[in-house]
Order: structure tokens, then sequence, then C-alpha cells
């Protein structure tokens, strides 16, 4: 698909119908060879500090890229992540145990590093 006809399609999905991913069966058939998952709130709009911190969270778990997947969880449904063996999500606000705090939240409480430090090693075993 050409990329000018590609912007059209995400533009008219993202625009005029407010869908901002698709995940289809194909995907979540994918995803399910992967180890492990890491879903990020609102990862697209992640500025540079964000994201930095990210990839050292992530280096730090000392995971194979080949072994993760990471995921924007805009728009996602959770089925995705029941077909993952193990799986976290970076929330903004964490709810339940498959959760921690997000980068974002990081950046601005860093008093919550241990904590998801803690829960990323708890997501590994």
């Amino acid at each position: 698909m050409n990329s000018e006809l590609h912007n059209y399609f995400k533009n008219y999905l993202t625009d005029t119908l407010g869908i901002n991913s698709i995940v289809s069966d194909a995907a979540i058939k994918a995803s399910s060879s992967v180890k492990y998952a890491i879903g990020v709130e609102d990862l697209k709009s992640y500025n540079n500090n964000e994201s930095e911190l990210l990839n050292k969270m992530i280096a730090a778990l000392k995971i194979e890229s080949t072994e993760m997947e990471l995921f924007d969880l805009a728009g996602l449904s959770d089925r995705i992540f029941s077909k993952m063996t193990k799986f976290i999500l970076l929330m903004n606000e964490p709810r339940n145990g498959n959760e921690t705090f997000s980068p974002r939240v990081l950046l601005v409480r860093p008093d919550l590093k241990r904590k998801t430090w803690e829960d990323l090693k708890q997501f590994l075993t």
C-alpha cells in the first residue's frame, strides 16, 4: 500500500471513525508466541524523557527483544493480553496485580520507582 493511501485510511479511521488502533486475529496469534508483553498507557503520546525512562526500565529487565512485545493500551481489548504468557501494564493509575506505575508518573513521582521496580521484578518470576 503506498504511503498516500495508507495516510488516507489512517486519517479516515482516526478522524472520522475515532478508531486509534486495530488488532486483528492474526496480530493476536502472532503476539501469542511472545513470552512477555508490556502494555503502556498513552504510549503514543510519550515525550523524549518518558520514552527514555521506559527504555531504561525495559533494559533493566534484561529481556531479549525477540521475547517481548510493547503495546500502547489505547484501543486494545484485554483479550490480547489473555494470550500472553506474562504481561504487565504500565498505568498512570494502577489498580490490580498486573499493573504498576508508568514512566510518565515516575518522572513526576520518583518516590514510586522502588515499588515499580519490585513490581517489574515480580513480572519476570
